[in-house]
């Protein structure tokens, strides 16, 4: 406690300090979202947030969204999934660049009759009274001192934008000055989301793709826990979000749409793998095919890569069925399941009890993914032009199934 205490800290109020037990046995076996839902998040509780595209795309705007729904001005999902509201303690909207735009950003999105939950909200304008340089520990006492002012804590920082926060940005001093203050805000359990840019586009990289196309130090990126990335012309309309690191699953690519008028942003539908898996339950359809409906015409081998985990946990989780082709040259089918397939494969999972010799029962092991009967077409699959889609084909009976399955289960 004293060693504790002579670097100013309360043992009493030590946050970082935890038992082994509660440290590593009462970790969430999911990923805690505050913006997402199931496997599907873009902003994890305890992992920072990165909103990252080029000037005039609505990185703002979309961030302003997440922080009013956060305070509770706004309800309902965005984008499609839900944002966890923390109505207990402030949000806190960083204005560092351009105050007065946000300001006017802001009141698209709101009324008058939402003044009462606007109190939930503060706004901090123009740049921080201190450097986050020489001391990003600051970052969090800065944070923590306006709790005491409005006398309720802060529980969520948005920093638009981080080039305001320090410069220069691609130092690894700087960057790893930034990666130390957002780790205490979320060492403290205060949430932090922000915007920041991406490098200069050139003739052979003109769209960002990975995260060594963000701006700055690698500092930067390293310390968040998803990063997505706003893509298109400043004003246009539709943009394209994708999501460079992601704490679970990745999202999209998504298209959105933004109301400028209103500061609204909402999501286009576009194809993706489950929606071509439903729509080829007869054929099938391959990676690479689901690649291309996801990403377009431009899929890269890691892109067909991704898109065939996601085939493949369709199988997994029972709602796809993989087609192994019979020539070792054709590439893997995948066909969605009917309902009373989904009936039957989760009747398979649930474990059964067997009679002993001496009359007891004992529980039978439930049959894994390891000893399921590979389904395979009815004749050879045919290969059509250089890309993975094949046709020509028929579709396995319910009958034909049921058949395969029962041979596997006497045979064990």
């Amino acid at each position: 406690m004293k060693v504790l205490r002579a670097y100013g800290a309360d043992m009493t109020e030590h946050r970082q300090l935890v038992t082994g037990s509660d440290y590593i046995l009462k970790a969430p076996d999911h990923v805690p979202a505050i913006f997402g839902r199931d496997r599907d998040v873009l902003w994890a509780q305890g992992e920072g947030l990165l909103i990252v595209g080029p000037q005039g795309v609505g990185k703002s705007t979309l961030m302003q969204q997440v922080a009013l729904r956060r305070a509770g001005v706004l309800t309902g999902e965005l984008l499609g999934y839900p944002v966890e509201p923390d109505l207990e303690r402030l949000t806190l909207y960083l204005a560092l660049d351009r105050p007065q735009q946000i300001a006017r950003s802001f009141k698209r999105m709101v009324s008058d009759d939402q003044a009462q939950e606007l109190a939930n909200i503060v706004i901090w304008k123009g740049p921080l009274p201190f450097s986050v340089v020489k001391d990003p520990e600051k970052f969090l006492m800065f944070v923590q001192d306006i709790g005491e002012m409005t006398g309720t804590p802060v529980g969520t920082v948005c920093g638009d934008s981080l080039k305001d926060m320090a410069a220069p940005l691609s130092s690894d001093e700087v960057g790893s000055a930034i990666n130390r203050a957002i780790g205490g805000l979320i060492a403290a359990g205060i949430e932090f989301v922000g915007s920041h840019h991406q490098r200069k586009a050139t003739s052979e990289n003109k769209k960002p793709r990975s995260l060594d196309d963000v701006y700055g130090s690698t500092w930067i990126t390293a310390g968040a826990g998803s990063v997505l990335l706003a893509w298109g012309e400043a004003g246009d309309p539709i943009i394209e979000l994708t999501h460079l690191k992601q704490p679970a699953e990745e999202v999209g690519p998504l298209e959105l749409v933004h109301d400028h008028q209103r500061g609204v942003t909402t999501r286009r539908d576009r194809l993706d793998a489950w929606t071509v898996l439903q729509g080829a339950n007869v054929t099938g359809i391959t990676a690479g095919d689901a690649a291309l409906a996801t990403y377009g015409p431009t899929a890269t081998k890691a892109q067909i890569e991704k898109a065939r985990r996601k085939l493949e946990k369709f199988v997994t989780d029972g709602n796809a069925v993989k087609i192994t082709a019979k020539q070792i040259t054709d590439p893997t089918l995948y066909r969605s399941t009917s309902v009373s397939e989904r009936e039957q494969e989760r009747e398979r999972r649930t474990p059964r009890s067997r009679t002993l010799t001496n009359g007891s029962t004992e529980p039978h092991a439930t049959l894994t993914d390891a000893h399921a009967p590979t389904v395979t077409p009815p004749h050879p699959l045919k290969k059509v032009g250089r890309d993975e889609n094949v046709n020509g084909h028929d579709d396995l009976s319910i009958d034909d199934l049921e058949a395969i399955r029962a041979e596997h289960e006497a045979s064990v």
